[in-house]
């Protein structure tokens, strides 16, 4: 009895020990679960407001872009032509879902694209823009509706000078800034805000938590503590970044994580109850209580089955921010991050940074579908992995969009890799063919750089190619800004050039090779300067097509050849057909049908008198739109000629999806004619184009034995420097006047 007695003492004792080890285990428990918790919160809200920034910023800074791409643009539009000035505002306007776009005179008078009237002098965005700023504008109430608007406002300079023409002005609904701030964290219950150093609330959340009728932060904060409403307002008067609480009564809490952005002054205010937070954290709690009370073991379970839990919600987290949905790879920002640490890391390697692009990839989508194109994008991603390997850094910015960055020791090693990528796509990518890799590339300087300025140099560089076609790389260097500027100094020379009328067209003949009789000709844009001196096509043609300024010689040369025409024909002379080039900007201009249609009936000449060259690269942007323009044109009477027939990966393509009346057959096939596989080639259009009872004509013809082989393979029509250089007009005129 003694010894059971004992025994139960024993037991008592060791439960009481347990008991009394449970009590301050339960406590260090409870102390890292609540530390635990915090962390979450304030990792979670910090991560939400750094998301929102991210977002905010990056749709500011693409807005800006194209404004000043807009303003560069109007530069003088309004003194030289302010009906296009205006045009130009309206279809940007609908381009990009603004409400309206308006711009002012330093005197205030302003035309809007909506018909909107009203005076903007005196605004103080307005007076600031005047002074040379951007800027963004807090949320105001649009004098118009009433509604509430967003709006940009930016100054428009005189061309290659620093006198401010006016101030552009776009205007968003709020709810374009609204729908960024809608992504919520803590399941949906947080909520987001954009406010200003003064508290006023600039962008507002639609969330059914947030804050009814807030219009400043601080003002709702005194109706509770004005002490703690005053030291927010240092904390951002000061820059300051973090978590804060903001208590207005004993039992709600709302916590709220504020961070700064470069617009303005701004900050963004991810939110959430302090209800929920503690809902959550007290489940925890007695779920630990009720564990700890069992037995020790299961204490410990439940330990680490809220480190699991909150690993779990980490993960998830980290894979919202860091992973790309669609390559299961980095994600832009975790490219970013990982470049930043791998710089420092390794400073003693060279480095570059690779903006990478898949031309016309938008083609993958429209003919094949989304599975296929997203298929493709993997594909190319996977591509580029394995090319970089464990030398590299690689991550998706957007879209077809790439970014790349490599560390070597060697140059040669660095550009070795760039054309096993290359390669590797034409060997590996189904739709190889009609893809084509362009690449802008920063070499890095310095290794504390900052990333953003990194890919900005990359991407400045990656637009010089842009709309190129002989080139798939190119590097950003010093000069590229002074090349800049004597490019924006060249187009101002052309727009004055396109005032006093110095661009004029050369014609080529085309002759009938059968008979040797000139049946029609090319027009070819010359610039003549008013010292006699012609400008060579090479020095101003790729800079008009990077600017758009092609679109401006493509009507000014239509309207002379109809001019032309109508001339000729008043003069009793036969005509022959006069085709013109159509850039493929031209071509995805809506309006650009209706003014060649509408200039032709205005002359009152016949539309067969002048005929319409494009070439397959306007082929990759809408094809829709593309093929409705042409039936469009057709409808009325012009025809269409396929330039550089077979020099592209589409011309089989185009035959089948838009409507061709003549083919020409690029030069490169004619100077190839003796060799055995050109000789093929040139064969096999020809017979396609018979099938098809589509003429041909066969452009850069230099010699008689290229002009006999022509006329005895079946080519109706034969143009190049064996029968004629391009000539000006006059000399045209004597040859078919005889």
């Amino acid at each position: 009895m003694k010894r059971l007695k004992e025994k139960k003492n024993l037991y008592i004792i060791i439960s009481y020990i347990i008991l009394l080890g449970i009590i301050p285990i339960t406590l260090i428990f409870s102390n890292s679960i609540a530390d635990k918790m915090g962390k979450y919160m304030n990792d979670t809200m910090e991560n939400s407001a750094e998301l929102c920034a991210e977002m905010i910023e990056r749709q500011y800074e693409n807005d800006m872009h194209m404004l000043d791409s807009l303003a560069e643009q109007l530069s003088n539009s309004f003194d030289d032509n302010p009906e296009l000035a205006i045009e130009r505002m309206t279809s940007f306007a609908e381009r990009y879902e603004m409400k309206r776009v308006a711009f002012s005179f330093p005197d205030g008078v302003t035309l809007t694209t909506d018909n909107s009237e009203f005076n903007m002098k005196g605004g103080e965005n307005f007076e600031r823009a005047l002074k040379g700023e951007h800027i963004l504008s807090n949320v105001i109430v649009d004098r118009a509706d009433g509604k509430l608007i967003n709006v940009y406002v930016i100054p428009v300079y005189h061309k290659n000078t620093e006198e401010i023409l006016g101030v552009l002005a776009a205007v968003y609904n709020s709810e374009k800034f609204e729908d960024i701030l809608a992504a919520s964290a803590f399941h949906g219950e947080g909520y987001t805000y954009i406010v200003d150093s003064k508290g006023n609330v600039v962008i507002d959340s639609n969330h059914s938590n947030a804050i009814k009728e807030l219009d400043n932060l601080y003002e709702y904060m005194n109706e509770y503590d004005s002490n703690t409403a005053s030291l927010l307002k240092t904390k951002l008067e000061s820059g300051e970044e973090g978590l804060f609480r903001i208590q207005r009564n004993r039992q709600d809490n709302l916590y709220t994580y504020f961070k700064k952005i470069s617009i303005n002054d701004w900050y963004v205010f991810s939110m959430v109850p302090g209800t929920i937070l503690e809902q959550t954290k007290i489940a925890v709690m007695n779920r630990v209580l009720m564990y700890c009370m069992a037995i020790f073991v299961c204490s410990l379970f439940v330990i680490y089955s809220i480190r699991y839990v909150l690993k779990e919600k980490n993960k998830q987290l980290e894979m919202a921010l860091y992973v790309d949905p669609l390559t299961g790879d980095r994600s832009y920002k975790k490219f970013s991050i990982d470049c930043m640490e791998r710089l420092k890391k390794e400073p003693e390697k060279k480095a570059a940074l690779v903006f990478l692009d898949i031309d016309n990839f938008n083609l993958i989508a429209t003919l094949y579908g989304y599975e296929e194109s997203v298929d493709t994008i993997r594909r190319i991603y996977g591509l580029i992995k394995n090319c970089v390997g464990e030398k590299g850094i690689t991550g998706r910015n957007s879209s077809d969009q790439f970014c790349i960055m490599y560390f070597y020791d060697e140059q040669k090693e660095f550009e070795t890799m760039l054309n096993d990528f290359v390669k590797a796509i034409h060997d590996n990518v189904k739709f190889e063919t009609m893809l084509r890799p362009s690449m802008g590339i920063y070499i890095v300087e310095d290794h504390d750089e900052d990333i953003y300025n990194m890919l900005h140099k990359a991407r400045t560089a990656h637009e010089t190619i842009k709309h190129t076609e002989d080139s798939i790389i190119a590097y950003y260097d010093t000069g590229f800004r002074d090349r800049k500027y004597q490019n924006m100094h060249m187009k101002g020379e052309m727009e004055n050039a396109l005032c006093n009328h110095e661009f004029v067209p050369y014609l080529q003949p085309k002759y009938s090779a059968e008979i040797g009789k000139i049946c029609g000709a090319e027009a070819l844009v010359r610039w003549i300067t008013p010292e006699g001196k012609i400008v060579p096509p090479g020095q101003f043609i790729p800079l008009a097509e990077n600017t758009g300024f092609v679109r401006e010689l493509d009507k000014v040369i239509f309207m002379q050849v109809c001019d032309l025409q109508k001339n000729i024909l008043e003069q009793g002379i036969i005509p022959v057909p006069i085709s013109v080039n159509v850039s493929r900007q031209l071509l995805y201009d809506k309006y650009f049908a209706d003014f060649y249609c509408n200039y032709m009936k205005q002359l009152e000449i016949p539309t067969n008198l002048v005929e319409l060259e494009i070439t397959e690269s306007a082929f990759f942007e809408d094809i829709d739109l593309f093929r409705s323009t042409l039936e469009k044109l057709r409808s009325f009477g012009f025809r269409i000629l396929m330039d550089d027939f077979g020099t592209g990966y589409s011309s089989l393509m185009m035959l089948h999806s838009v409507p061709i009346d003549i083919i020409k057959l690029d030069k490169s096939f004619i100077d190839d004619y003796e060799d055995e596989k050109g000789s093929s080639i040139i064969q096999c259009v020809l017979n396609l184009a018979r099938m098809l009872k589509l003429p041909v004509v066969a452009e850069g013809v230099e010699t008689k034995e290229q002009y006999l082989y022509l006329k005895n393979s079946g080519c109706e029509v034969i143009q190049g420097f064996y029968f004629s250089k391009p000539i000006p007009t006059e000399e045209f005129l004597k040859i078919i006047a005889g």
